[in-house]
């Protein structure tokens, strides 16, 4: 759902407030994600399905050795990708947590936040030594908390970006 089509109704002769659509789409997308949920592991299962079939092909007409060599590489492999698939999981359930604590604090652009914290990973190696992850990981608990203090978004960007440049 888009904010514009929102903007289209109207309540009389007013349109709706900027307040009530956020709101509304705020809501909208805390049931897309839920939508997901069930289907999230979909291309995983695929995965697997695959691997397993392209396993079973190579017991045709194989030796016994060989068949439990490939049994063992095959198991390993399951293994790993029930890993990444698990981070992935994990990945996915932090992103929706930290759009709606971005949202709940009113920031402006979950996407350009989210990025500066993507980026933060590669920070620490251009500030060797620095206190980069303590103001950083402070910001990201306030978020992940919902705002608790009630700072605004930018005095809270302000304060990160300062404890990052301190020397």
């Amino acid at each position: 759902m888009k904010a514009e089509f929102l903007q289209n109704f109207k309540v009389g002769d007013a349109p709706l407030p900027k307040e009530v659509i956020e709101a509304i789409l705020a809501e909208n997308g805390r049931d897309v994600e839920e939508a997901k949920k069930p289907f999230a592991d979909y291309d995983s299962i695929k995965e697997q399905l695959r691997t397993a079939t392209e396993g079973l092909e190579a017991f045709k007409g194989g030796d016994v050795k060989d068949l439990q060599g490939q049994v063992t590489k095959l198991t390993k492999d399951l293994s790993d990708q029930a890993e990444a698939h698990k981070k992935q999981l994990a990945d996915l359930a932090f992103d929706g947590v930290l759009k709606e604590a971005i949202t709940a604090v009113r920031g402006r652009n979950t996407k350009a936040i989210a990025a500066l914290l993507e980026q933060s990973e590669f920070s620490q190696l251009q500030r060797v030594g620095g206190k980069f992850w303590d103001p950083v990981t402070e910001f990201a608990g306030s978020m992940a908390a919902g705002n608790p203090s009630g700072a605004s978004l930018q005095s809270q960007l302000d304060r990160m970006v300062e404890g990052v440049t301190a020397r």
